[in-house]
């Protein structure tokens, strides 16, 4: 292969070369809640954001009506509450810590809209 042939080929290469955009995707929870950030086709719900809003990687957002709205926009309240899973506390007092104790505290965040 001469240099004319090898100049042919790697334009050849260069003109059938795409590039494949990627689309940006934020998947979400029944509650709008965010799960991951991804550029792969994963299952469940998403929305396509911009480039930037996937390179800051928020989770402190809630998907509403397929918009991303920041939670310092609503009024939240957070309550520990006897759970199935969480940190093992005494019954009567969820600010005990107790290795021993079969009650489950954990923390519930609830939004008022």
């Amino acid at each position: 292969m001469n240099e004319q042939e090898l100049a042919e080929l790697f334009n050849e290469i260069l003109a059938n070369n795409t590039t494949k955009s990627l689309e940006f995707r934020l998947y979400y929870d029944t509650q709008g809640d965010p799960l991951c950030y991804a550029c792969e086709d994963l299952p469940g719900d998403y929305i396509v954001i911009d480039q930037e809003t996937y390179a800051q990687g928020r989770y402190d957002v809630k998907i509403i009506d397929g918009e991303i709205t920041p939670l310092s926009e609503f009024v939240y309240y957070n309550k520990i509450t006897p759970s199935d899973s969480g940190t093992a506390c005494r019954g009567d007092n969820a600010l005990i810590v107790d290795p021993g104790s079969k009650t489950l505290w954990s923390l519930k965040t609830s939004t008022a809209e």
